[in-house]
Formats: structure tokens, C-alpha cells, sequence
């Protein structure tokens, strides 16, 4: 069982179709200009106002203008640390951050679990690891072997996409 941590950005004053934004770039840019992350339409938002962090217990915002002041936890700062519940005001725009906890059963191959897979190759040592722990032989591997390692690493990335989709029941929505 794997447990993963999701930033959010709950927006909670501020017209949007989709009220959560997850947090899943290790540099998420907010502002009004097209490269960024989080969009913000609104005339005192510069293009890239701030850079979003993802850390072990949350996440880091670093306001790169003055104007808009940003507040976290209504008190203006320039750089903060941000942890689940507090609250980021931008101009106009209101936001909650959120950490979501997620556990994900890892597969292997024919929907075995990974536990399955070890205890499996604990009973007959001489089955060759569907997941090894360190691929520290790569280099003699064939290219049909790497082939298939590549295949089974994008099917668990397609397994755990659904991370990137929070359940919208555990996040009511607020209105302005």
C-alpha cells in the first residue's frame, strides 16, 4: 500500500469552473498570463504573480510582485510556508490549501499486488522479480526485457492516474 500526499488549492471566492486545482507540477505558477498553472483573469494580476512549491508537509508560495498583496491566513507576506487549511487571498481571489492523503494498492502484472508478487517470489527464489527493487542490472538487460519494464511502469503511471482526480464529495464547494 502506497500513500501519497496531494496539494490542492480549494478556490473558495472567485468564478471557476473547476474549484479545486491540484498541485501536481514541482513548479506551479499562478497569474494571469497563459503559462500559468492557475489562471487568474483579473486586471491588478501580473502575468506570473507566484511560483508554488510542493514540500514533505505541504508546500512553498513565493509571491514575485507586491501588488496584489498576498495574505496567508490574512496577514500580507511576500514568502510562506503552506499547510493544510490555510487559507491564500490574491486580489479578488480566495483559496483554501488542502493536503489529501491518497492510498494506492500498487500492481504488477495480471493484477497481482505487489505484496502478492514478493510472497510469490519468496516461495520459489528463483522466479525472476516482476518489480525489482534496485534496477541495478540494466545495462544487461536486452532490449525486449527494457521493453517490457517501460510497458509495465507506464501501466502502474496509468493505474495511479486517478490521483490526479480528487473525489469532489470530500470537498464541498463554497459560493461568493
Amino acid at each position: 500500500m502506497l500513500t501519497l500526499k496531494k496539494p490542492l488549492l480549494r478556490i473558495t471566492r472567485g468564478q471557476s469552473q473547476f474549484p479545486l486545482r491540484a498541485i501536481d507540477q514541482k513548479r506551479f505558477l499562478i497569474g494571469a498570463g497563459s503559462s500559468c498553472h492557475l489562471l487568474l483573469t483579473h486586471a491588478k494580476i501580473p502575468m506570473i504573480f507566484a511560483l508554488v512549491q510542493p514540500t514533505d508537509e505541504g508546500c512553498t508560495i513565493e509571491a514575485y510582485h507586491p501588488v496584489p498583496p498576498m495574505l496567508v491566513n490574512g496577514e500580507k507576506k511576500r514568502t510562506a510556508e503552506l499547510l493544510s487549511g490555510d487559507q491564500l487571498t490574491i486580489g479578488p481571489y480566495e483559496f483554501e490549501f488542502l493536503v489529501q492523503e491518497t492510498e494506492h494498492t500498487l500492481r504488477a502484472v495480471d493484477g497481482e499486488t505487489v505484496d502478492e508478487v514478493k510472497a510469490e517470489e519468496a516461495e520459489q527464489p528463483e522466479f525472476n522479480s516482476i518489480i525489482p527493487d534496485v534496477p541495478s542490472r540494466l545495462a544487461e538487460l536486452s532490449a525486449e526485457e527494457l521493453v517490457d519494464r517501460i510497458a509495465r511502469e507506464l501501466n502502474l503511471i496509468e493505474e495511479l492516474g486517478d490521483y490526479d482526480d480528487p473525489p469532489m464529495s470530500q470537498t464541498p464547494r463554497k459560493t461568493a
